[in-house]
């Protein structure tokens, strides 16, 4: 074999344990989990990650579209030019915000099952048509998401 520097060495020594087909004296036995294999089994993506979403022109103002995305579905909404992404339920019930969008205000949405008002941007409890002095009003209630647009492409965290 050819002179290499240890860390060639040492990548080479790991990985020859993998290929049936390579005798290289010295090579590692396999594990039992291959290093490669969180990727080869992340069939619907990596959490924590930017992905593009959708066309910015697709979610006009006053707009909404629901993207399933990393197994989820998202509910996408531009309220004033400034476009949002929640999870598309609601905690109390479970009822599909997307179903029928009800903003009041331009930074909340209302669920139109049972009257809870959640922040777009932060997913927290605003109010409760029923009780207004709950102690649930300030906790965090959906999931939101971070988006960007860049060059008329929407990317989602």
């Amino acid at each position: 074999m050819a002179k290499t520097n240890a860390i060639a060495t040492d990548l080479i020594r790991r990985t020859a344990a993998y290929v049936p087909d390579m005798n290289f004296e010295g090579a590692d036995k396999p594990s039992a989990e291959k290093p490669w294999a969180k990727w080869l089994e992340a069939e619907l993506g990596f959490r924590n990650h930017w992905y593009p979403t959708e066309a910015s022109r697709n979610i006009p103002n006053n707009g909404h579209k629901t993207i399933k995305l990393l197994g989820e579905d998202i509910l996408f909404l531009r309220r004033a030019g400034q476009l949002y992404a929640i999870e598309d339920r609601c905690c109390h019930r479970g009822t599909r915000f997307s179903v029928r969008p009800i903003c009041y205000t331009d930074d909340t949405i209302t669920c139109w099952h049972h009257a809870f008002t959640f922040n777009l941007d932060d997913g927290r409890i605003r109010t409760l048509l029923n009780d207004p002095e709950s102690s649930l009003i300030g906790r965090k209630g959906i999931k939101s998401y971070p988006v960007r647009e860049e060059k008329g492409v929407v990317f989602t965290f």
